[in-house]
């Protein structure tokens, strides 16, 4: 009888700690701030991770700049002869974004320590958001006289070679990111603003519910990281399998969630003073309490089992 009970109470033990361990990995994460230390007081966003590098841009007294961080250290990236440099994403060592050289934007790239203008052809503003393998993603637009009155479109680079992606009965649309195959944006048409994956021509919405906008960041697997607005202001968001979660840094005025590597996720947030942050968020680690509970009740389990 005591056998059972016991074996009845580690069981129940187990499943309760298990449930706990999936629940914590999925919704509660530790917030940390970066500020890149060259930048002026609350000037510094991150934009994209791979592994344990981020990258992101911050502004000084005089220009806005790349920069790098990993395990602490920071590295600016500029690139040369242009007055403005702004990361946007990285994977496995290669970064894309884009740089103003004071007239208008261009796309880049940086790999091994060069650096690539890309650029559409006859195009007037380019823009590289996302980076997987050989495969560049990223927005464009042809001068009108008036950026306003423009129409963007969004664009996939491989090997020189750029397609254009319009996402269907759109009037702009923005490819913002991109992970294997499927490519992360969100467009303006005449069924309203949305949010999308694209996988082999298929498009996909992804709508925050109740949101007014949608914007998909970074794609990691099957869990996918962006910002929604809900008419009051920007928050950042999880989805996973169709279940969006809320995701904002605690006390900050919004959030925006831009990137995803393994359960790490990184963006920027306002505080109420206006200013701009960087931010990395990780899974709280399960309770260590709560595992030894169990590691001791399965140890008496096997003590009774061993005397009857």
């Amino acid at each position: 009888m005591i056998r059972s009970s016991l074996f009845m109470l580690a069981l129940a033990v187990l499943v309760v700690l298990q449930g706990t361990r999936r629940a914590a990995a999925a919704t509660t994460y530790t917030f940390a701030t970066l500020d890149d230390p060259l930048a002026a007081p609350g000037n510094t966003a991150a934009w994209g991770i791979s592994g344990n590098a981020i990258v992101g841009s911050f502004s000084d007294s005089n220009n806005t700049h790349g920069f790098t961080e990993t395990s602490g250290v920071y590295t600016t990236l500029d690139v040369p002869g242009e007055s403005s440099t702004e990361p946007r994403g990285i994977s496995d060592g290669a970064i894309v974004g884009r740089t103003f050289d004071g007239h208008s934007f261009h796309g880049f790239s940086f790999a091994a320590g060069v650096y690539t203008i890309q650029d559409i052809p006859g195009a007037y503003y380019t823009e590289a958001r996302g980076v997987s393998g050989s495969s560049v993603v990223g927005i464009y637009y042809v001068h009108d006289g008036v950026r306003q009155s423009s129409t963007e479109h969004g664009y996939i680079e491989i090997g020189g070679n750029y397609t254009t992606l319009d996402a269907p009965n759109s009037i702009h649309t923005f490819a913002t990111g991109i992970f294997g195959d499927t490519i992360l944006g969100w467009f303006a048409g005449s069924t309203g603003e949305h949010g999308f994956r694209e996988t082999d021509g298929v498009f996909t919405h992804v709508d925050f519910p109740g949101a007014h906008y949608t914007v998909p960041g970074g794609l990691y697997g099957n869990t996918l990281v962006g910002s929604y607005n809900d008419g009051y202001g920007n928050h950042g968001f999880t989805e996973t399998a169709g279940i969006y979660t809320t995701l904002d840094v605690p006390g900050a005025y919004e959030t925006i969630a831009s990137g995803i590597s393994g359960n790490t996720i990184v963006g920027y947030y306002s505080d109420n003073n206006g200013n701009t942050h960087g931010f990395v968020a990780t899974p709280v680690p399960e309770s260590a309490t709560l595992w030894l509970l169990g590691l001791g009740m399965a140890g008496l389990l096997a003590k009774v089992r061993r005397h009857p």
